[in-house]
């Protein structure tokens, strides 16, 4: 799970390189021109090939713009092949004086170029150029140990979304945000700071609105803290949470995650029938029955709410006698009015489903 784009720093160097295609059995290959003797690029220490596969279908001419492209980013030999399947992953040869590594990729029907952990469109050459200087950079090629969201590999990034999966153990609704923060670190035993803005919103004593009792740490952390224009980042290692207002974070902590599986097998409560007759009531009593009848919590968008002008205790909800379900009721009364919402069903870092209500419904 990524919320933003990785930065890499751009490679001081770049080598000239000559194309040189030799076509055979739809094989073209890229080879680099040595530097001159005394040439200050012979103390490189890596270079970087690639090995292409594509398919025979491709559009024709796009395995050789795809040649170009990966040329002006920077790799020093590139051998394209009309294969079918191919392999992605890194190969490393460091037994001479110049560590050669292979980087085996294909270009797939929907034309973009898939190389280990990622892939590229056509017109990202920026991108694939800092991508290739990384892997010039980088001391090891094993996934697991390559930084990701939050500068975290992805053991590490695995392990705290594992720790931020506990449940918070006490009741939210009318506590303040502050006191809910104080309890979520004595809970997970993991040190939280705060920048200057985060600690001033926090002083202003306001309370959570909403039940989350039993949602995870991390969620309930992420969702209690974005009212006040603050997002939850993680520290380096996962071995620290930040608050830090919303503009200064170039990556945060969601609240909740999108499905894995359907929605019908993660939350079945929602698709049981049941009969209802609602006339004349106040939608925020109504989606608190919903939640008690179905035991999934409701967490409100309250940003976009207030920026919608969306106060649910003045929408009324009528909806006749019907036999339904309670997903299609709960999308009835989110259209009541002049609300536009909807409910997207998400889990929690334990799994655990729930509702998060935000703008965006259509009717």
């Amino acid at each position: 799970m990524r919320t933003g784009t990785n930065s890499w720093l751009i490679n001081k160097f770049r080598i000239l390189v000559v194309v040189m295609t030799w076509v055979f059995c739809g094989n073209i290959l890229l080879t680099a021109r040595q530097p001159a003797s005394g040439s200050s690029n012979q103390a490189k220490k890596k270079i970087v090939k690639f090995e292409i596969g594509y398919p025979r279908n491709l559009p024709v001419g796009l395995a050789q713009k795809w040649l170009e492209v990966i040329r002006q980013s920077g790799a020093d030999g590139i051998r394209l092949q009309a294969v079918a399947d191919t392999e992605i992953d890194f190969q490393v040869d460091a037994t001479g004086p110049v560590s050669t590594i292979t980087v085996r990729a294909r270009i797939d029907r929907n034309e973009k170029l898939s190389v280990p952990g990622k892939s590229f469109e056509i017109r990202e050459t920026a991108s694939l150029r800092d991508w290739i200087s990384d892997i010039r950079q980088r001391e090891s090629l094993d996934p697991d140990q390559q930084p990701g969201a939050f500068g975290l590999t992805d053991q590490e990034l695995v392990k705290i979304h594992q720790h931020l999966g506990k449940p918070f153990p006490k009741t939210t609704r009318g506590e303040k945000i502050s006191d809910v923060l104080r309890i979520a670190r004595g809970e997970l035993g993991i040190p939280i700071g705060a920048d200057a803005a985060a600690i001033a919103a926090l002083r202003g004593g306001e309370t959570v609105p909403e039940e989350l009792e039993g949602l995870s740490c991390g969620t309930v952390l992420a969702a209690v803290i974005r009212p006040l224009g603050l997002v939850m980042t993680i520290g380096k290692g996962g071995q620290r949470l930040g608050i830090v207002a919303t503009g200064t974070a170039d990556e945060h902590w969601p609240i909740g995650w999108p499905l894995e599986n359907r929605a019908s097998r993660i939350a079945p409560v929602l698709f049981r029938q049941t009969e209802v007759d609602i006339e004349g009531f106040p939608l925020d009593e109504v989606l608190k029955a919903i939640e008690a009848k179905t035991g999934i919590p409701f967490v409100y968008d309250q940003n976009t709410m207030a920026r919608l002008g969306v106060e649910m205790k003045k929408v009324t909800v009528n909806i006749g006698l019907q036999k339904t379900y309670y997903e299609k009721i709960i999308r009835l009364c989110l259209h009541q009015g002049k609300a536009r919402l909807k409910a997207e069903l998400r889990v929690d870092e334990s799994g655990q489903p729930f509702l998060w209500v935000t703008g965006g419904g259509v009717r």
